[in-house]
């Protein structure tokens, strides 16, 4: 049986609506594509298995928690699992293209508990609904290749049509209507107008690559 961490809780059957709340809403805000929240309903916090007296009630009262408290609904699948004999429910979350989501206050998962949006992350759940910012958030991280077309980078000279300059970047920060790469070899920042640049993949190196034109794009 996995332990509690930032992908599963734990919880018994007679849990307060609010705090399954909590949960649903913290996982939708945190997984992303090819992940899985997963709270089982019938295991004690200490990871006693006290299973659950009438699966279909719960399942349903869970999912009438996901589909009116919680805003916009979160999507979830329950199952019950049979283990050692006892059985438990468990309801999967996973990754959410309508959020955020909202249980009074924006949560987040932090390690195995649910704690308050900060500033910033909430930020980046109201990004996650541009198609763009969403894109190259979830490569925040990594390594960039970054492509300036029939220009400069940073826009500053321009080149020919069939020319670029290619630098190594990593994301510094992304809003509703600038990225802003740091570029390696310098230190330097350069900040790219939305409009300006589609995302794509650097297959020779493995990596995300963002390029950036002489005029907006769609």
């Amino acid at each position: 049986m996995p332990s509690e961490d930032g992908f599963t809780e734990w919880k018994l059957e007679g849990t307060k609506d609010s705090e399954v709340r909590e949960s649903l809403v913290a996982f939708a805000n945190t997984v992303v594509a090819k992940q899985m929240g997963v709270i089982r309903f019938g295991i004690a916090n200490n990871g006693d298995q006290v299973g659950v007296g009438s699966t279909d009630a719960l399942q349903k009262r869970v999912r009438k928690i996901a589909t009116t408290q919680c805003y916009p609904p979160v999507l979830i699948q329950s199952r019950v699992e049979e283990i050692d004999g006892i059985d438990v429910v468990a309801v999967e979350v996973p990754a959410s293209i309508s959020g955020p989501h909202f249980a009074g206050v924006a949560f987040v998962r932090v390690g195995s508990e649910n704690v308050k949006a900060s500033a910033d992350q909430f930020d980046k759940l109201i990004l996650r609904r541009i198609s763009k910012c969403a894109a190259i958030l979830e490569f925040e991280h990594a390594v960039w290749t970054v492509r300036g077309r029939g220009q400069t980078v940073d826009g500053a000279a321009r080149l020919s049509e069939n020319d670029e300059e290619v630098i190594e970047a990593k994301i510094d920060r992304v809003d509703a209507h600038f990225v802003t790469v740091l570029k390696l070899a310098s230190g330097r920042r350069i900040s790219i107008d939305l409009p300006f640049i589609t995302i794509g993949w650097d297959d020779s190196k493995n990596r995300p690559r963002l390029d950036v034109h002489r005029y907006p794009v769609a």
